[in-house]
């Protein structure tokens, strides 16, 4: 009895080398391979004899068999699997061949994203995630307000001889276009985010000139608002088993201690929302303009309140994640917490009293990225171990297993 003709140009070997992707894998590549590949195909066309191409369908059926090959580095076994009529230009396949191979190994990789990566602490961060995530299967991007900077910095990176190299992409988390361009990047090139490290952060010096409401309005817009609005925005990109780690300060922790004892409650009720989160940094920025901040009841350190900020929404983000609920996509098994670094050696903190390095640092903040569980799931630590500050909200345990994240294929 004859063989059953194959359907849409591919034989029955070709099911044997079908890799089968989520279907957003398959449906990015589909939609990227097929609209670039009327373009390639007129120009083929156009520039030779036209009946070397049988016809469109024989360029779709190719086009979405790459989709789902495998291991597409062999063009005799893609010729292969076609039946006669269905031969395509040699030309054509091999270069499809060759782009399918590429946009494979990238969208295969985990990404990790660490803001102001460019010096201090989150230099730090970014080379020891280099060193110690496997090469083969992570990709990190240094985030940087001027990319010349990160530049630099890379140059500097080059010289430590790490297994690999970050990639450089400008981000001020307080611009929310560049935000969105940094999520759209991520998105487009590598298909989702798997590690966000709210690492950006600043603070006036002690004998700073500028009034006490222009500290409250920068420091609580960057430390806070900054740190939620590139949080938010990468969210929808974000894939199960995600982490984001924020660092945070010792001086949130001071800052609860010197709050009125209304204003800690409101800050630690079990009805805390991001809305009444919100509410209260924007109070605290007016209450500034009054120069009274101790008799309102508040911290007299702007850059307190602002670190006050990143742990409650830690404590909210955590709550959303224990409920698969902190994406809009129901991304599971997430893990978030926040730590601080400890006083280190920065342009921010100064080089002459600190007692630790940015290097020693940047340890502890990765120590959370790789090794932070279920029991650091939503908690603020210090010196690698949780801080109690009495947030009532109590988990369920449901945080992808550390080792299990890092060595699980992008789905």
């Amino acid at each position: 009895m004859p063989s059953a003709k194959p359907r849409n140009g591919i034989n029955g070997a070709s099911r044997r080398h079908v890799c089968f992707f989520s279907a957003s894998h398959t449906a990015r590549m589909r939609a990227c391979v097929l609209e670039a590949s009327r373009t390639r195909s007129e120009t083929f066309r156009a520039s030779q004899d036209s009946v070397r191409v049988k016809n469109s369908s024989a360029c779709v059926a190719t086009l979405q068999f790459l989709v789902f090959f495998a291991s597409p580095t062999s063009f005799s076994a893609i010729r292969t699997c076609f039946s006669p009529e269905s031969t395509l230009l040699i030309e054509l396949a091999k270069y499809w061949c060759s782009i399918f191979c590429r946009v494979l190994a990238t969208m295969a990789k985990k990404v990790a994203l660490v803001t102001g990566g460019n010096k201090g602490i989150g230099f730090g961060v970014t080379r020891k995630l280099c060193e110690r995530l496997p090469k083969d299967s992570w990709v990190v991007l240094l985030g940087t307000r001027d990319v010349s900077n990160g530049e630099r910095a890379l140059t500097n990176l080059k010289e430590c001889g790490l297994p690999m190299l970050p990639v450089v992409h400008q981000l001020d988390i307080t611009d929310s276009t560049s935000c969105k361009q940094m999520k759209d990047f991520i998105h487009q090139k590598y298909g989702g985010l798997d590690l966000l490290v709210n690492n950006s952060g600043f603070a006036f010096k002690r004998n700073a000139t500028e009034s006490k409401y222009e500290q409250a309005k920068h420091t609580i817009g960057v430390n806070y608002f900054g740190t939620k609005q590139i949080t938010e925005t990468v969210l929808p990109i974000m894939r199960d088993g995600a982490r984001i780690i924020s660092v945070a300060s010792m001086c949130g922790k001071m800052g609860l201690e010197h709050m009125s004892a209304e204003h800690r409650r409101a800050i630690l009720s079990p009805d805390l929302s991001f809305e009444k989160l919100d509410d209260m940094m924007k109070q605290y920025i007016e209450a500034a303009k009054t120069d009274e901040l101790t008799k309102l009841g508040w911290p007299e350190s702007t850059y307190e309140m602002s670190k006050v900020g990143v742990i409650a929404a830690t404590e909210l983000w955590a709550q959303a994640a224990d409920k698969n609920a902190l994406t809009p996509q129901g991304t599971k098994g997430m893990f978030v917490a926040c730590c601080c670094p400890g006083w280190c050696r920065t342009d921010m903190a100064g080089y002459e009293h600190p007692p630790l390095s940015a290097d020693e640092g940047a340890e502890r903040v990765v120590d959370l990225c790789l090794a932070g569980g279920d029991e650091e799931q939503g908690q603020f630590l210090m010196e690698k171990k949780v801080v109690p500050l009495s947030f009532p909200q109590k988990f369920s345990g449901k945080t992808v297993p550390c080792q299990q994240w890092l060595s699980t294929p992008v789905a």
